[in-house]
């Protein structure tokens, strides 16, 4: 009788784990979209204090310098780095740092920032034929009409009257920026399996980061001195945190 009721105790417990599970996956895939959503608008606000490379190297210094800080605690990965994948590594770190960021900044002087967050659905789209083309994995009939209409939805919004270069630009900007996404989405996997998930983004973020840094001149000492406390400043650090930290 006793451990019947133990027993019975465990599964009337089991729901409410199972409740809260399902609430919280939900719940944490919209706190990152707002959160992911937002970057959009503070890069069309800071690149107006900032030019695009400088914002990407100011964001990246920072997020780089706290993951060195705690690289002690969260960089170890769960397995010795293999020779074969420094090439991966190279190419994931600048995709995701130089390619993704460098892009999207240039873009977004060009275009809205809700057009950059809605061309930027190229991303999954790319994903998808990557990881069929890389990963072999299988795209299925539903899977093939939902990126299909994804693709028409994000030519049309793309298009405007004025067809000039400067403005065309812009939108294949944001396309690139979704190839690069794509690259370090897809390249990346391999490397979370081997080396775990906070290690990989680690010293992918490091990496990545000194790669851009010949990119620095003079003119990024003196835009960030410039930068306004209630404006550019609180973009660029809410840019360099939260997106950067949880998505």
């Amino acid at each position: 009788m006793r451990a019947f009721r133990e027993d019975s105790r465990v599964t009337e417990k089991t729901p409410e784990k199972s409740l809260s599970s399902r609430i919280f996956g939900p719940a944490l895939v919209v706190i990152l979209s707002v959160i992911w959503g937002l970057a959009f608008v503070a890069i069309r606000r800071a690149v107006l204090e900032l030019s695009p490379i400088n914002l990407t190297l100011l964001r990246w210094l920072v997020v780089s310098g706290s993951f060195l800080l705690l690289a002690p605690i969260i960089g170890k990965p769960k397995a010795p780095i293999r020779r074969e994948h420094i090439p991966r590594i190279t190419l994931v770190a600048f995709a995701s740092v130089g390619g993704y960021h460098l892009s999207l900044n240039y873009a977004e002087t060009i275009v809205s920032s809700g057009l950059a967050g809605l061309l930027i659905s190229f991303g999954p789209i790319f994903v998808v034929l990557l990881s069929a083309i890389f990963l072999k994995e299988k795209i299925g009939i539903k899977l093939t009409t939902a990126l299909a209409l994804a693709t028409i939805g994000a030519i049309i919004l793309s298009l405007n009257s004025d067809l000039s270069f400067v403005y065309i630009t812009g939108p294949l900007a944001v396309v690139l920026a979704a190839f690069m996404y794509s690259l370090f989405a897809v390249g990346s996997k391999p490397l979370v399996a081997n080396y775990g998930a906070l290690p990989t983004a680690v010293w992918v973020a490091v990496l990545g980061t000194v790669f851009i840094l010949p990119l620095l001149s003079g003119s990024f000492f003196a835009e960030v001195q410039s930068l306004s406390l209630t404006g550019g400043s609180q973009y660029c650090i809410s840019l360099s945190l939260a997106p950067s930290w949880l998505t």
